[in-house]
């Protein structure tokens, strides 16, 4: 679906979605208890559910809210990923537990996007990791049993392989250690991961970057309420601080998710909100420049960096390379587009500096999303800055983690229409 968007300023109330990563934490977790679990308020999307049937393949049973628990491993099938990375690499650790195989495939990019750092842990330990073709890695048959003992894998690509095995290592019958090399980025993602296991009574001790997995421990079930999307505020929290007034309902009581940050740099480049008992309040702001280290935060940069194209000053962002192997190619659509809007910015394979102007404006056109979920919320919200109007092509991506964006959109004075 294509929609052209017209300048606005926005003003509303927004009522988040619930939190994606924690989402498919959630119900991976709740899916290895010996139980039922009961998941609140968890807003579906196209990557929750690929996640839910998933499991739901794997042995667990989903009625409503609750889920029943544990998976109980049904001899070879083949699992659906869809187009959700998270859904892929978390799952994977979990479907090398017993002995069966398992055939994984997905759809649009997620068959380009990385599973080299699982692919050596497998071939180290032995383990069944074939990919089907030389050009991509899905459709991929894998094949346990996975053992107790001491594994290594790399820290800077994705934290989700991490996530995946710190989840299922405890389940062993024995103990385990991991050991992540080389830089580590989406720190907040392993915390989260590790606070949630926790939660459903299993534990890890943590001594970065290694950590110490007893065996035989078993998850129980938990009632919880899902938190708001911190990653989705960031779209609305900036969009407010250019151009807005937005009250942001939202539920961030356990504080795990790493993107709440961006409030804490707003707040420390002279933005306009308040928190409240509801949420945050966002204002209209003179925004300073940001200089800030994004390899923990990857999914607040399409907003963050569109964002300092109408902020007076030079901008600079770092730790972006792996940006490229998400939903798009995502650090070369992001310069793309600034090359479209005539906005100058240097840019190298890691880092960009953005030279904004609150008079720049973006040029009657049509803007692709790449179906990617994130770069599509990104240019709906800086239409504040368009001349007159532009296109967004391919907005219905946006069901990828927030099937009623534009409704929420519109409701807050977005204006579109499809072309």
């Amino acid at each position: 679906m294509n929609i052209r968007v017209y300048p606005t300023f926005f003003k509303g109330i927004v009522t988040l979605p619930s939190s994606k990563s924690w989402g498919h934490r959630a119900l991976m977790l709740a899916s290895l208890a010996q139980g039922t679990s009961v998941i609140r308020g968890l807003t579906p999307s196209e990557d929750i559910d690929a996640t839910r049937i998933c499991l739901t393949a794997l042995g667990a049973t989903f009625q409503g809210e609750t889920i029943t628990g544990p998976v109980t491993f049904p001899t070879r099938t083949t699992l659906d990923a869809q187009a959700s990375g998270s859904t892929l690499r978390m799952l994977l650790p979990l479907t090398l537990v017993s002995n069966q195989s398992y055939r994984w495939i997905g759809k649009d990019r997620l068959a380009l996007r990385s599973l080299a750092p699982l692919a050596k842990l497998c071939a180290e330990q032995g383990i069944q990791f074939i990919p089907s073709s030389h050009d991509a890695w899905l459709p991929l048959d894998v094949q346990g049993p996975l053992k107790p003992g001491n594994y290594v894998i790399e820290g800077g690509t994705t934290s989700q392989f991490i996530s995946g095995l710190l989840m299922i290592l405890p389940l062993l019958p024995g103990p385990s250690q991991l050991t992540l090399t080389g830089t580590i980025h989406s720190r907040p993602y392993i915390e989260m991961t590790l606070a949630m296991m926790k939660k459903f009574g299993v534990e890890v001790t943590a001594n970065w970057p290694t950590f110490l997995i007893q065996g035989h421990q078993r998850y129980r079930p938990q009632t919880l309420q899902a938190e708001s999307d911190a990653s989705h505020a960031a779209f609305f929290s900036l969009g407010a601080s250019l151009r807005g007034d937005v009250m942001l309902e939202g539920e961030w009581s356990s504080l795990t998710q790493g993107d709440l940050i961006l409030f804490s740099w707003l707040r420390s480049h002279h933005g306009n909100l308040v928190n409240t008992s509801r949420g945050y309040h966002v204002t209209q702001s003179s925004l300073q420049p940001m200089h800030v280290d994004l390899g923990n935060y990857p999914d607040l940069a399409p907003m963050l960096i569109a964002s300092s194209a109408f902020i007076d000053g030079s901008s600079t962002f770092t730790s972006l390379a792996r940006l490229n192997d998400k939903e798009s190619p995502r650090f070369d659509v992001i310069k793309h587009l600034l090359t479209q809007w005539h906005v100058p910015f240097v840019a190298t394979e890691d880092a960009i500096t953005v030279h904004g102007s609150i008079h720049h404006r973006i040029p009657i056109g049509v803007y692709d999303t790449h179906r990617d979920h994130r770069m599509a919320m990104t240019l709906a919200m800086v239409s504040p800055f368009a001349e007159q109007s532009f296109v967004i092509q391919g907005m219905d991506c946006v069901r990828k983690s927030f099937p009623h964006f534009l409704d929420v959109y519109q409701a807050i004075g977005g204006r579109y229409e499809k072309e």
